[in-house]
């Protein structure tokens, strides 16, 4: 017996924090796709009873569906139910750093591997509830400014460049200084949507999906990855056009502190590139 793998299509009952089958209105909520690959021949170099017995001892099964992924070699994405920040914390080292290990013992990889990426879904209601009104737009045009115009800094912290996987919405030749005037609503809106291969894809009925992290299994990434989108979405909804068109990447790490986003940080030394404009993505994590 060994872990059994979802059609890709493949849908189930949605469960909040792992507990409830509604959702706190307007609540922020975070799901998460863990993509890792192997390195052996097929599927039976990692899928095992043992792997099996570990992440359903752990319980990262059933938080977790395993579900085949075409866009990876060997591998699998681990497909999460929606959570707030809160609670992931509270599962980091009883069930998510237990299944990492057991992942990697079995040979399973994420930032080493040539495909696997990280993706993380946030609930729209979070945003604005209803429709996609102006408020909505307002919020989502502050995300995309604040990444576009911090395009390279935000790639270091994702350890992935520019792909047909995560593109983004501006050209390469356009600068900061003229971001304001090249988005216009009318045009910010047509080259936002109908693409959900977008490092913002804003293609799916109930979520946002950020696309453009590399894929990891270390926790620590993990975890501060998690945080930089709450921090990023957090600033989106309650910064105000002007402070946005002026910050940096930083101001996202810091608007609110936690321990693993500090460190991640320093690590890739975004303080002291915040402001390049190179890609500078590869590297260790």
């Amino acid at each position: 017996m060994s872990i059994s793998i979802n059609d890709y299509h493949h849908t189930r009952e949605v469960i909040y924090n792992g507990v409830y089958r509604e959702a706190t209105p307007g609540a922020c909520y975070f799901g998460v796709e863990i993509e890792c690959e192997s390195a052996g021949d097929n599927d039976s170099c990692w899928n095992t009873d043992e792997l099996e017995r570990n992440l359903i001892g752990c319980k990262f099964i059933p938080l977790f569906d395993p579900t085949e992924d075409g866009s990876l070699d060997n591998g699998v994405e681990f497909v999460s139910q929606p959570m707030q920040l809160s609670a992931w914390m509270k599962i980091k080292n009883r069930i998510m750093e237990p299944a990492f290990s057991a992942l990697i013992e079995v040979g399973m990889r994420g930032h080493e591997s040539q495909h696997a990426g990280l993706h993380i879904h946030v609930s729209r209601d979070f945003f604005h509830k209803g429709n996609m009104d102006a408020r909505f737009w307002e919020i989502i045009g502050n995300m995309f400014i604040l990444m576009e115009q911090n395009w390279f800094s935000f790639c270091s912290f994702a350890r992935r460049p520019m792909s047909d996987y995560a593109k983004r919405i501006m050209s390469s030749s356009d600068t900061r200084t003229i971001l304001k005037e090249k988005l216009k609503e009318t045009e910010f809106r047509s080259r936002a949507q109908g693409d959900r291969y977008r490092a913002i894809n804003l293609e799916k009925r109930a979520t946002i999906e950020f696309r453009m992290f590399k894929g990891t299994l270390n926790i620590e990434t993990f975890y501060a990855t998690l945080q930089f989108v709450s921090n990023f979405c957090m600033l989106a909804k309650h910064g105000n056009r002007e402070d946005i068109l002026e910050m940096d990447i930083m101001d996202v790490i810091n608007f609110k502190q936690y321990p693993e986003l500090a460190s991640y940080a320093a690590k890739r030394n975004l303080a002291i590139n915040k402001n390049i404009t190179r890609d500078t993505s590869k590297g260790e994590e």
